[in-house]
């Protein structure tokens, strides 16, 4: 039972995956802010532009922003582009992670931002990732919440994924009443 528990988790995460890399064919990329940034910027200085689409949407903490163009050490951000898709313009400070929107797909589906996790926790990611995972993607996993796959047409994919969540319950019903048995044999 537990093999299956562990397939199913693992099929969910790489299901998050794939329709992010679907969603923009983009990939994951991952940069850093190399300078403050207002909450009224309209240039990210970044260490490296190198796999993000030109234009296209970046995620910087909680915030979707749009750019236009980018150089290999900026984006050029479009006039109405902070805060975009009902997300608040912010202040970003140099080091924060600055990624694509297939990683907001994935953050969306783990429910947990899987870069600045990584970026800000450094070595004890290693702990955080899989306690984030257990107590926050796990409960969505078996609550059926695919609410961030209603964009982009992704709703199909969310129907697998309900699939495969209704598949993790049973398994982990079945699991835990093979445990109750167990207990209360005599």
């Amino acid at each position: 039972m537990n093999k299956l528990i562990t397939a199913f988790s693992v099929l969910f995460f790489i299901s998050v995956l794939l329709s992010g890399i679907m969603e923009g064919g983009g990939g994951l990329a991952v940069t850093s802010l190399s300078a403050d940034v207002t909450d009224a910027g309209l240039v990210l200085n970044v260490a490296d532009t190198e796999g993000f689409n030109s234009p296209d949407y970046v995620w910087i903490g909680d915030e979707k922003i749009l750019y236009t163009a980018t150089t290999d050490t900026t984006f050029v951000v479009d006039a109405s582009g902070r805060g975009h898709a009902g997300t608040e313009a912010v202040a970003h400070s140099t080091g924060s992670a600055v990624f694509t929107p297939e990683s907001g797909v994935i953050n969306a589906g783990l429910g947990f931002n899987i870069a600045a996790t990584t970026s800000t926790a450094g070595a004890l990611s290693v702990a955080i990732i899989p306690f984030k995972f257990f107590s926050t993607t796990m409960p969505r996993l078996i609550m059926g919440d695919f609410s961030f796959m209603k964009e982009g047409g992704l709703q199909y994919i969310g129907y697998a994924f309900q699939a495969i969540a209704i598949g993790f319950v049973v398994t982990v019903a079945l699991t835990m009443l093979t445990a109750a048995f167990g207990i209360l044999r005599p």
